[in-house]
């Protein structure tokens, strides 16, 4: 039996949910997949942890989304702008 909330029953899944996860709402599941792919594209091309390419890919976005008037190449830019952080710090380490 599925467990219950204070609304009713929880759905499918829902219960493995752990805090600090992401919940994707289903519209936003292709933009969520480009985003998937452009953080393991620059992860196995800079050779970079996946967790660190997806915080600061996540960071770039939502900051270059907040003024986008056109958020066609948003994707693309996070990626540059992702791309460029991580090789800075890579040739100034601890300089960021």
């Amino acid at each position: 039996m599925a467990p219950r909330t204070a609304r009713g029953p929880v759905a499918q899944g829902a219960a493995d949910f752990k805090a600090g996860e992401r919940m994707v709402n289903p519209a936003e599941l292709p933009k969520e997949r480009d985003h998937v792919r452009a953080i393991t594209s620059l992860s196995d091309r800079l050779h970079a942890p996946v967790d660190a390419v997806d915080a600061i890919y996540r960071h770039e976005y939502d900051r270059l989304a907040q003024a986008a008037r056109i958020p066609t190449y948003l994707v693309v830019l996070a990626m540059n702008k992702t791309r460029s952080i991580l090789r800075r710090a890579e040739t100034h380490p601890g300089h960021g």
